[in-house]
C-alpha cells in the first residue's frame, strides 16, 4: 500500500467496514477507504521546517504541546528549541511542570 501521511481511526474503519454491505474483503475495504492517500493522489510529504519557539508561557506552551502532539503528521513543522527568559532553576522546572498538567487543557501525554 503506497501510503501517504496519513491519520486513520482504526476502530471507525472497522465500525464502517462491518457495516458495509457490499461484501468486500477486508484488504478491498481498506484499499477503497485510503484510496484518496495512496498512490498518484497522495500528499507528499513536504520539506520539514525547523520552529523556534521564543517564550514559554501560557500560549508558547500550547504551541509546543500542538507541535508535539502533530509530529510525524506530514505539517512539516518540527520544534527544535525553546528559548526562555534567564531565570532561577526552579523556573523552568515550574515551566516543565505546567507542560505536564495544564489546569484548562489537562494532562500532556507526548
Amino acid at each position: 500500500l503506497d501510503l501517504g501521511p496519513s491519520q486513520i481511526d482504526i476502530g471507525m474503519l472497522a465500525a464502517t467496514y462491518r457495516a458495509d454491505g457490499r461484501g468486500l474483503s477486508v484488504e478491498e475495504f481498506t484499499a477503497e477507504a485510503v484510496a484518496g492517500a495512496t498512490g498518484d493522489n497522495k500528499i507528499e510529504r513536504r520539506a520539514s521546517r525547523d520552529v523556534v519557539l521564543y517564550g514559554f508561557g501560557r500560549i508558547g506552551r500550547l504551541i509546543a504541546r500542538l507541535l508535539i502532539e502533530k509530529a510525524g503528521s506530514g505539517n512539516g513543522l518540527r520544534l527544535r528549541a525553546i528559548v526562555v527568559r534567564k531565570g532561577s532553576g526552579q523556573d523552568i522546572v515550574k515551566r516543565a511542570s505546567l507542560l505536564r498538567r495544564d489546569s484548562i487543557h489537562g494532562q500532556f501525554q507526548g
